[in-house]
């Protein structure tokens, strides 16, 4: 019996003792009262009994039935609307229908399920979904090591045919959400009667996924674990001193050499960010966070694996998450008419957008803003929280916000347009350079914010501006670096900022309030 049967048995046999199921179903039963949705759950309850019968074919069938129905639910309305009883739907149906597949030996297409159950839908039975996934991403490196080994070809999983669905989605508060479907002619009158700027994105495979949100928290819709990764805590005096170089590269800090050359027209007195290495948690306190001031940290991440060993090649990120399914933004940024994201595993997303020739006309792919580490906890073994984090300029003496913690991956050319973010943030670079450049938010006033649902984006392209459109932005003044691997950039809450990575890039960002 494999570990992945021995598992599955287990947790059957525990479900069935405890009766969780029978539980789940009673409180859906409550909170989706409506006659045609008692289908549904005795379709939800007739895959769990064949799964406890070993009825693989009759439990994948069933389960099938609640993924596609739960999936329509999902997609109508406002995403903050979904009521989470769909959600915990969503994911049970994936559970029942990836073991089932598990049983035909179906690992990777089962991970892919368990995927779309941790990303779209709600946490269960002990947020069980992510050590099902961790479970099956073993499985499939072992097979892959022992094909490998003996030269015998692995199971080519195609996955499941792509969602056919053609939803419209908008910002609504910031986040990316699922909207109404409409006929063409209602769609083209909402669009004519907003004044902020209005896109139709297709989906392939939908995720919700939340950015740049202007009040409250921000990070995707499903829930966070609590993570046992121990904060490195960086002591030492305000000591200011030269930063290591980054390899192949003349000089530090200076962001004059390395600006694209676009950007060196109008600004080139733009003020550098200061660099401070290891300040104690007193000095980033006072001279940082109660000032609002951006500063560079050098020093803090030198005890990461994921920086210090240079761990986060793109075999080893193959190797370890390669197999799992993540949302990537598709488009050169998320105020463009063509921008849309699409599902699709690491490793297609590493061959297809990062491990390529350059080529500045190719499309762009950016596995953005993405809360990865809670999905895939291996990764999050190699770097730590850093202890700032945990400060707080409140004096309202609550408990501590969560720190959410936000991947950012892909080649080089990805853009970030000038937007900001609520909370405090560090934006830690472990792989590659980024030319970054702040504007403070008492410069709103020349930066020309959209109204309504992007009102924290300027309309501005800093680096084409069109100054006859927008005549205000000549007076902007502004701070700017390129951030090297091994450096944190401290960005304080609504600091405005724009970012360009200048080579294959992968960040991690903490945000707190």
């Amino acid at each position: 019996m494999t570990t992945v049967a021995t598992w599955i048995a287990g947790f059957v046999s525990r479900m069935t003792e405890t009766r969780e199921m029978d539980q789940l179903l009673q409180r859906l039963s409550d909170a989706l009262d409506h006659p045609c949705h008692s289908s549904i759950l005795a379709a939800l309850k007739k895959s769990w009994e064949s799964v406890m019968n070993e009825e693989t074919n009759h439990s994948t069938r069933w389960a099938q039935v609640v993924v596609d129905f739960s999936w329509e639910m999902l997609n109508v309305g406002n995403w903050k609307d979904v009521s989470m009883a769909w959600r915990e739907l969503y994911s049970a149906a994936t559970l029942l229908k990836a073991l089932s597949l598990c049983a035909a030996r179906e690992f990777q297409t089962a991970l892919r399920e368990i995927d779309k159950g941790i990303l779209l839908g709600a946490p269960l039975f002990n947020n069980v979904l992510p050590s099902v996934a961790s479970l099956l991403n073993s499985e499939i490196r072992t097979a892959e090591g022992r094909a490998m080994d003996t030269g015998v070809e692995t199971e080519q999983d195609n996955g499941l045919p792509s969602c056919e669905h053609v939803d419209r989605f908008s910002y609504q508060g910031g986040h990316l959400t699922p909207s109404p479907l409409h006929s063409p002619q209602e769609e083209a009158r909402q669009l004519k009667a907003t004044s902020a700027p209005s896109r139709k994105v297709v989906f392939k495979n939908y995720l919700p996924f939340q950015r740049h949100e202007v009040t409250g928290s921000e990070g995707v819709s499903f829930g966070i674990n609590e993570r046992n990764v121990e904060g490195q805590r960086c002591i030492g005096t305000r000591v200011v001193r030269p930063s290591r170089p980054y390899v192949g590269v003349k000089g530090s800090h200076d962001a004059r050499s390395l600006t694209p050359y676009h950007l060196q027209t109008k600004d080139m007195l733009a003020r550098k960010i200061p660099v401070l290495y290891c300040p104690s948690l007193e000095v980033f306190m006072d001279q940082c966070m109660t000032t609002s001031a951006p500063v560079v940290l050098s020093g803090c991440m030198d005890q990461w694996p994921a920086y210090a060993a240079k761990k986060w090649s793109l075999s080893y990120l193959k190797q370890i998450a390669g197999s799992r399914t993540v949302p990537v933004e598709l488009g050169s940024r998320y105020t463009d008419e063509d921008w849309s994201q699409k599902l699709m595993t690491l490793a297609e997303f590493i061959d297809g957008y990062v491990d390529t020739k350059d080529d500045s006309t190719a499309p762009k792919g950016y596995l953005a803003q993405h809360q990865l580490f809670d999905q895939i906890p291996e990764l999050s073994h190699d770097f730590s929280i850093p202890e700032y984090c945990y400060l707080s300029t409140s004096r309202s003496g609550g408990v501590h916000s969560e720190v959410k913690v936000n991947a950012w991956f892909g080649p080089r050319g990805t853009l970030s347009p000038l937007h900001f973010d609520p909370d405090h943030n560090l934006l830690s670079q472990i792989v590659g350079r980024k030319h970054i450049r702040l504007y403070g938010e008492d410069q709103s006033a020349y930066l020309y914010p959209h109204e309504g649902i992007l009102s924290n984006t300027s309309q501005v392209d800093i680096e084409r501006p069109d100054l006859h459109q927008f005549p205000l932005f000549s007076k902007a003044s502004c701070m700017e670096c390129v951030l090297y691997p091994g450096h944190m950039l401290y960005i304080p809450p609504r600091c405005w900022h724009h970012v360009r990575s200048l080579d294959i890039s992968f960040s991690v960002s903490f945000w707190w309030s």
